[in-house]
């Protein structure tokens, strides 16, 4: 019953309308039950993309991901230590806390960590910051802590790609390891000195504080360094020693590091070092003069120091009793005890048996054996059913996994030897005995010999490119020759299948048309390129090239203005390079080595080149293609995406102060070794940095590559920005050198090279200065010219200290002269305190006599110790700024060359593409700001910068998400007019991430829309719900309401706030009992937060559904709808008052609202477009409406979708009914029904006498649930600032609702909404003959006893007293039999007419599901005079036609109903009466489409006044059913997909065809053609699903066939768009072109199947336009120097409509002068 209760007294009223007693009632259970949401004529199965991963497995991967040189948080400031307000990405939870288990040795998540919430504003924004800490009580540590201070780049690429490397990994418990480190300085050292450690460790201020060492009686902090428990990787576990005190360089001292001082006697750090750092760091902390004890050091805690100071660095993950925010999966679906971690492999490319994963993968990696060239292929194209056991989630190359050996037939695929399993397998390879066994740099180093090192990308993305062009033969496949070092660490490397291979059906028919899928390849990089110039010769196999590498990579240098331009590059004569120092370029492809991180490596830039050829050139030549193949966009075209690991590198920016646009001074630390080898940087630390300063350590390896990979020079370099002495408005830098430490036993330099900078002449002074010395006094040979290699100058060697160490002037000139405080060298001031005697004894030689000064290792050999004196260089430098110093990262000009929109849509309605050769425009490779909104930063939509492994993940989980969406709604446009700044709104969905989207398109002046989103409602509805302060839940700001019935005496609150605190008892009660699913009260208001924003609970099979960036539910069958200022064409004598409504200015002036239903179970309104007060932007979310009729089903919308398992929450089921109730499929429907906007007067009283009418003008929103349920809802709509602020007063806007429990015959409404011509107002929306307005509805489908009847709502709504509809609606039954199944009937889309031109509703046409088309007279005052039109025999109720297919076999005739489901359209003909055209066919639910039993048709009938006297002595339908009366048009279809309607005759190639005699006939009809031409196979599914649009005297229809062709890349239905002429039946005007033999087409082959018709008020169609002499399409004959004049569209004089869909746009000309008959001008009137 209804929720509002009845009295007795109620249930006996009755109307005379009504004719009888009210109906009964339905459930509230029956009101909600939804249908299947997306009708079988739209295909959800896309072609799913292949994306070809190729990774790195570099040395460099196995650093720190958090280097501590990074601006993680985007705020500005370089963050140099852990961060407590900020979210570390790892295989820890940040938001748990861990005990350590010292019997298993790994950390167990234990409790959730208390969250402190803060704000903070971050360039003029305030965000929401949150700290997780643990108990002080307990000797937990915090997971985001030990996140920062472990993980390395090889754990976040596991933990991204696939959960993470499990050291344990069976049914029911998963532990995930830590990388482990040789003790090189690949191990490194986090330190962390906040006072408030004990929030994140075990440790207290107090037991990290010593009584002895530098920092005696002083807390200095906690440093731990992560390594392995030996100097082997593949038999170490991971381990991070604890310290007490600042240890930092810990990991970079001699040969073996972060080793206890009791075992090590090696190396130290001595007091230069601990000096140095002192005065640079902000708290005057020293770094430790001397090697840790285990003993006096090592940071221990628990009962007698029992746990530490070594911890092994394996955690317990996806705990069931403790999930948190871990990714975790359960396997089997139901389980509750056995959870795996998953990352993007599993959730794109792993699914059940028998269906499809997302996408399809293939994996190629570098190798160790021939690690200097391309990769090896680790994983053919396919899903990893191959890698993981479906039943318990064990990989399936751990032991005992219970894998079987082979998938089954026709897969066959081995297990256990793919993706997962290498990047499982790698590791630093060959060190032992301190050493790597060789080293030195890549010119002297062998393949496999260093086999850690290289990462040739560029030529793994070549190989990527060969493997797609793969055809079983050719290009020969270019696995490695020698995999010896691969089968030994275990990676498995497989031969090359073909990709493109349709041989598997099964592959096929799960994945689409290989030949049609998108392929993609993502490069996945932990460093700057290296190896990488050895591409050629692989490339020169690749089809289809117009150009060779170095060509495509050179279109590039000249593109971007590199080339023959000065950069910061290691080379340009394709060799090894040297330093980063600037370097003139004459073109892209000669240069090598990425500055600043490898300038020696030999990286290029052929990449980029590569992924140009890819995105521009098909990989494969095609003998027999698919028939739509020209119609796939990016046909197999290759995109490149890229992601980088790199961050940190030794490269300091400074901008010059006040510069605009910012110029920055470059600074990169530099190191040669004597003889001019190039030293490798270990670390590097910013110890302080300030607005105008920075201090930096970085340590030195003696060799480019391998050795012992350890420290042999550190260095100090500090810069300082001081104003200049002689002109104060600019600005000096000050660069400080000095070496504090050392452990080489070859002669080493240290410096600085310096972009941007000029001397005191104002010359250019960038350059490179190395200005120390280690380990020789005298002048090193082969080393770089002077200018660079100071202490090989004889002036420089000679320079003094003004003072020496003790403070005294030093004596520099003869008698005595002190030396200057300042001196002069090359025109620059130089300043070197604090030391005696010339540079060549101490700048130029800093190495000591082997004295370290550390108490605990006294001392070490010579080339280990330095002189214990500072001795600092200052040079001061002009800041000039440079603005284009840099080149930018290789894998940025790839993704950007690589991924940009290469198939620009011809503009020639012929749904092909034309190739773009070099982007045409930004927008065409930068749509989406790094945040994901719309909009352009820079940064090329392809590439990724993982600054931060969290948006590394969440950025490459969007760009996977981009499979192409499922658009099935025609688009909306700001106005019935387009002009330039007009908007077009496409809405979509994708059912398998449960997501919808409205994206906004401009158009532009050309009379194009916009290919590039002005913005998407998607993602911007996340950015609503996340602009709350804590304590605040996500979506705090947002404005939505509910309502719980219709408001009553009883009920005066039925709209409310949808917030826990307010829904009524009744509601919750709904919300928990009284659905299919029940909940208790805690989940019910889980939900309701949920669906207000609120993502905390979310998680794959753990948790609620997962919606990740995009918080917009399905819109499936709703278009969306524009509310702008009233526009209704209603005159003042019809409609009292409503000028002075549509003329006040706050109604002219209403900004525009974009009203979208959605299936999240809200319908939204947007800002439709920027620039006003409530919508400063477009796409914002103003409000949100939850129809309370849905309250018993919105326990679903956070339920798991697609799975047997039940959703779980917090470790409990989130239902409390057993078992789980699940809609079918993944996408279910709650507010998918069209909402429409209208201006309607309320409260009428009507004029009597001399007393005018009164009322109320209001805009008012309608809508359904369309397929989620009966019912129909109103809203006031009419001042977008009331809905702003819709929370404030929801009664204001919640009107009324109306559903099956008002009257059972309601069923779903599901019709399209199109607008009166006569009213400018949607169809639906009439003013009737009684006075009122109302609603005119037809009763729709599924309902209740299946009849087919007209409502008609009074948009005043229910009875305010009783909140019943008594009275308040008028029901007309067409079709009075109760029916039930599949049997029910329904009264579909209303069309109604005004035959007196007075302003009312006169009569409703509209058809039913039984082929009936009724005819409606509601033309008298008085309601009960409203019925069916047509009253024959017996008063029985007569169709104005039947649509009936008869088929006669043998003695039996079987007539078969054809359905009438879309809106009539109806025109009025010369002669009296109206022409009612329509069509048949039906998908709303399986078994309607694709049938092909019968032809479907399209007709026009004629109805005229005759039959009203007529119709009562007879039966059936007033037109014969028979179509005996008919003239049939005869249409087909020819091989290229036009359709022509057939002529009667043809003589001497002119075509005529037979003209109707009115007089005899009452209309005509076709048969939809279906097939092609003959020969081919009738296609006899042709229907018509949509509403047809009569503008300009043409009558505009899609219809949907099944797809021709035995192969083709879409399932999708064949489209075609019907033009014709609305009373003759064919077509008479020349509106989609003519066939070569002068006939007129009458449809063309489109691709979507919602259009609207609008008209054109741009310019553009009136404009000519050109093209390029030569290319496609372009037949113009009017050529100038290779350009080609285009006539314009349309002549002078004519109008333009143009026919959008969601996907393309038509401009139709039309003569505005033609005929108009008299009742189609609004308020003529004969009688006037």
């Amino acid at each position: 019953m209804h929720p509002i209760a009845r009295t007795l007294s109620q249930c006996l009223f009755a109307t005379a309308a009504l004719l009888g007693l009210l109906p009964a009632h339905a459930t509230p259970i029956e009101v909600s039950a939804p249908r299947p949401l997306i009708p079988p004529n739209v295909t959800t199965a896309s072609n799913r993309p292949m994306i070809m991963l190729a990774a790195s497995k570099d040395h460099s991967m196995f650093g720190p991901v958090y280097t501590d040189f990074e601006d993680l948080d985007d705020d500005d400031t370089i963050d140099t230590t852990f961060k407590p307000t900020f979210k570390y990405y790892g295989y820890f939870d940040p938001t748990k806390c861990y005990a350590y288990d010292n019997t298993a040795k790994q950390f167990n998540p234990v409790a959730l960590a208390t969250v402190t919430a803060s704000t903070a504003t971050v360039k003029g924004v305030v965000r929401n910051l949150e700290k997780y800490s643990c108990s002080a009580s307990q000797s937990y540590w915090s997971g985001n802590f030990l996140n920062w201070s472990s993980m390395t780049r090889m754990d976040v690429v596991r933990k991204l790609l696939y959960g993470g490397r499990r050291s344990t990994d069976t049914n029911g418990s998963t532990v995930l390891e830590r990388t482990p480190m040789n003790w090189d300085a690949h191990s490194f050292v986090k330190y962390y000195k906040g006072t408030d450690v004990r929030d994140y460790t075990p440790f207290t201020v107090a037991m990290l504080t010593k009584t002895t060492g530098s920092n005696a009686n002083i807390y200095a902090g906690l440093s731990i360094c992560n390594l392995g428990t030996n100097d082997a990787t593949n038999t170490a576990a991971p381990i991070m020693r604890m310290v007490r005190g600042n240890v930092r360089f810990w990991a970079t001292v001699e040969y073996e590091v972060c080793q206890w001082r009791d075992t090590y006697s090696s190396g130290t750090f001595g007091p230069k070092l601990a000096r140095y750092y002192k005065n640079s760091d902000d708290q005057g902390i020293s770094h430790e003069v001397t090697i840790p004890s285990i003993s006096t050091d090592g940071a221990t805690y628990g009962t007698n120091g029992s746990i530490g100071p070594e911890l092994t660095v394996r955690v317990k993950v996806c705990d069931p009793a403790l999930v948190g925010e871990e990714r975790c999966q359960a396997f089997p679906p139901d389980s509750t005890t056995n959870l795996k971690p998953y990352g993007l492999f599993q959730e794109f490319g792993y699914a059940a048996a028998d269906t499809a994963a997302r996408a399809e993968f293939g994996v190629i990696t570098g190798n160790y054996r021939e690690n200097y060239t391309a990769g090896a292929l680790r994983k053919n194209m396919g899903d990893f059913a191959d890698e993981i056991n479906p039943s318990t989630g064990v990989f399936c190359h751990a032991t005992s996994s219970g894998c079987v050996a082979n998938l089954a037939s026709p897969d066959g695929r081995a297990t256990g030897q793919g993706a997962i399993k290498a990047f499982d397998s790698m590791l630093l390879n060959d060190r032992s005995s301190r050493s790597y066994g060789s080293s030195g740099t890549p010119s002297s180093v062998g393949q496999g010999t260093l086999s850690s090192w290289g990462n040739p990308i560029g030529e793994m993305l070549v190989q990527s490119l060969q493997y797609y062009a793969y055809n079983g033969t050719s290009p020969t496949p270019s696995n490695p020759t020698n995999t010896s070092k691969d089968n030994t660490l275990g990676l498995p490397t497989k031969s090359w299948s073909d990709p493109l291979s349709t041989s598997n059906t099964t592959r096929t028919n799960l994945y689409g048309n290989s030949i049609c899928r998108p392929l993609n390849t993502l490069l996945l990089s932990s460093s700057s390129l290296s190896f990488d110039m050895e591409a050629n010769a692989a490339f020169n196999t690749l089809p289809n090239a117009t150009k060779t590498l170095a060509g495509y990579t050179d279109a590039i240098g000249e593109a971007e203005g590199i080339n023959n331009t000065d950069r910061s590059i290691g080379s340009t004569t394709l060799t090894y390079g040297s330093s980063c120092s600037a370097k003139r370029v004459g073109n892209l492809s000669d240069v090598t080595g990425i500055c600043p991180e490898t300038p020696a490596m030999g990286g290029t830039y052929h990449v980029a080149g590569a992924a140009l050829y890819g995105n521009t050139a098909k990989i494969r030549t095609i003998t027999n293609p698919p028939s739509d193949l020209k119609t796939v966009k990016n046909a197999l075209k290759v995109k490149t995406m890229a992601a980088s690991l790199t961050g940190g590198a030794p490269r300091i920016e400074v901008v010059v102060p006040g510069s605009n646009p910012p110029k920055y001074v470059y600074i990169t630390p530099e190191s040669i070794q004597s003889g001019g080898g190039i030293s490798a940087p270990l670390t590097f630390a910013s110890i302080s940095a300030s607005a105008t300063h920075g201090a930096f350590i970085v340590t030195w390896n003696d060799i480019l590559m391998g050795g012992d990979y350890d420290m042999d020079v550190v260095g100090y370099l500090r810069y300082d920005i001081i104003n200049n002495n002689t002109t104060p408005a600019t600005y000096d830098i000050k660069i400080t050198t000095d070496i504090p430490g050392v452990c080489g036993g070859g002669a080493a330099t240290h410096g600085f090279s310096i972009i941007g900078v000029n001397n005191q002449l104002n010359a250019t002074a960038n350059g490179r200065y190395l200005t120390h010395q280690h380990y020789s006094g005298g002048i090193l040979s082969g080393m770089p010219p002077t200018s660079e290699y100071l202490c090989g100058d004889t002036n420089y060697r000679d320079l003094r200290s003004p003072v020496d160490n003790q403070g005294n002037p030093t004596v520099c000139g003869p008698a005595g002269a002190l030396c200057p405080l300042n001196t002069t060298y090359r025109n620059l001031a130089l300043y070197s305190p604090g030391f005696a005697g010339r540079y060549s004894g101490n700048v130029c030689n800093v190495t000591g006599n082997g004295a370290t000064g550390d108490p605990g290792i006294p001392s070490a050999s010579d080339y280990c110790s330095v002189k214990n004196n500072d001795y600092p260089v200052s040079l001061t430098f002009r800041m000039s700024g440079a603005a284009n110093a840099l080149i930018e990262d290789p894998l940025l000009y790839a993704a950007k060359y690589g991924s940009f929109d290469s198939s620009t849509k011809k503009n020639d309605n012929s749904n092909t593409y034309s190739d773009e050769v070099m982007p045409p425009s930004v927008e065409s490779w930068d749509k989406t700001n790094v945040d994901g909104t719309a909009g352009a930063d820079g940064n090329p939509d392809g590439y990724f910068l993982a600054r931060r492994p969290d948006l590394l993940e969440a950025q490459l989980r969007k760009a996977l998400d981009s499979l192409a969406k499922n658009a099935n709604a025609a688009p909306a446009t700001t106005s019935g007019e387009l002009a330039e700044g007009s908007y077009k709104y496409v809405a979509r969905f994708d059912s398998t991430t449960v997501t919808g989207d409205v994206v906004a398109y401009m158009l532009q002046p050309n009379g194009l829309f916009n290919s590039i989103p002005a913005w998407d409602a998607g993602s911007l509805l996340k950015t609503r719900a996340n602009d709350y302060v804590s304590p605040n839940l996500p979506g705090h700001s947002r404005q939505i309401i509910t309502n719980f019935g219709n408001a009553s005496t009883t009920n005066t609150t039925a709209a409310m706030r949808f917030r826990w605190a307010d829904l009524p008892t009744g509601y919750i009660t709904q919300m928990t009992t009284s659905g299919t699913n029940t909940l208790n009260t805690t989940n019910a208001e889980r939900t309701l937060n949920y669906m207000r924003g609120d993502q905390s609970l979310e998680g794959a099979s753990t948790g609620l559904r997962e919606r990740g960036n995009n918080l917009l539910g399905p819109v499936v069958n709703a278009t969306p709808w524009v509310q702008g200022p009233p526009a209704a064409n209603f005159l003042e004598y019809q409609s009292p008052g409503y000028r002075n409504f549509a003329n006040d200015q706050n109604n002219m002036n209403r900004e525009k609202l974009l009203w979208v239903s959605a299936n999240d179970g809200m319908l939204h309104a947007f800002c439709a477009e920027p620039g006003g007060t409530i919508c400063p932007a477009g796409g914002k979310e103003v409000f949100a409406y939850v129809p309370g009729m849905l309250a018993n089903r919105l326990n679903e919308i956070p339920m798991q979708r697609g799975t047997i398992g039940r959703t779980r929450v917090l470790g409990a089921n989130f239902t409390t009914n057993s078992p789980e109730v699940q809609p079918t499929s993944t996408v279910w429907a709650y507010v998918d029904g069209n909402p429409f906007t209208a201006d309607v007067k309320t409260n009428i009283v009507p004029a009597v006498g001399t007393t005018a009418e009164t009322g109320t003008w209001k805009t008012m929103l309608f809508g359904t649930l369309g397929r989620g349920g009966r019912g129909v809802y109103a809203l006031d709509v009419t001042d977008p600032s009331v809905l702003a602020a819709g929370e404030s007063n929801p009664s204001s806007i919640f009107k009324w609702q109306f559903s099956s429990d008002d009257d059972r015959d309601l069923g779903y409404q599901i019709n399209d909404i199109p607008i009166n011509a006569n009213t400018r107002q949607p169809m639906p929306v009439v003013k009737l003959n009684n006075g009122q307005f109302g609603l005119v509805l037809g009763n729709g489908y599924q309902s209740i006893d299946g009849k087919a009847a007209l409502f008609i709502l009074f948009v005043d709504g229910p009875v305010s007293a009783t909140g019943t509809w008594t009275g308040r609606y008028v029901k007309l039954v067409a079709d009075t039999t109760v029916r039930t199944g599949t049997d029910k009937n329904g009264l579909m889309g209303a069309t109604w007419l005004d035959r007196d031109n007075n302003g009312t509703a006169d009569a409703v046409y509209a058809g039913d599901l039984k082929g009936n088309l009724w005819k409606f007279d509601i033309s008298s005052a008085l309601t009960a005079n409203w019925g069916v039109a047509y009253k024959g025999s017996g008063n029985v109720n007569r169709p104005l036609f039947t649509a009936k297919y008869s088929a006669t076999s043998g003695n039996t005739t079987t007539v078969t109903p054809m359905p009438i489901v879309s809106a009539p359209e109806y025109v009025y003909p010369a002669f009296d009466g109206v022409v009612i055209n329509f069509g048949t066919g039906s998908s709303l639910e399986s078994t309607d489409y694709p049938k092909t039993s019968i032809p479907q048709r399209f007709f026009g009938v004629w109805d005229r006044p005759s039959f009203a006297a007529s119709a009562a002595s007879g039966t059936g339908p007033m037109v014969n059913a028979d179509l005996s009366t008919m003239v049939t048009r005869a249409y087909s279809r020819n091989s290229a997909g036009q359709v022509t309607a057939t002529p009667d005759t043809t003589t001497s190639g002119v075509s005529t065809y037979t003209a109707i005699d009115w007089t005899a006939k009452d209309g005509w009809y076709f048969n939809f053609p279906g097939a092609l031409a003959p020969p081919s196979t009738p296609n006899l599914s042709e229907m018509l699903v949509a509403d047809p649009d009569l503008k300009a005297g043409y009558l505009i229809f899609p219809t949907i066939r099944k797809k021709s062709g035995a192969e083709s890349c879409y399932d999708t239905p064949d489209i075609t768009l019907y033009i014709i002429d609305p009373i003759a039946g064919i077509p008479t005007r020349k509106a989609q072109g003519l066939l070569s033999d002068g006939t007129l087409v009458a449809g063309t082959d489109v691709r979507s199947q919602k259009w609207v018709t609008v008209s054109n008020r741009s310019s553009s169609p009136f404009k000519p336009t050109t093209c390029t002499q030569g290319t496609a399409g372009c037949t113009s004959t009017n050529c100038t120097n290779g350009v080609c004049t285009v006539d314009a569209a349309c002549p002078p004089g004519s109008k333009v409509l143009a026919i959008e869909s969601g996907d393309d746009s038509r401009s139709l000309c039309y003569n505005p002068l033609g005929r108009v008959q008299w009742r189609e001008i609004p308020g003529l009137r004969t009688d006037k």
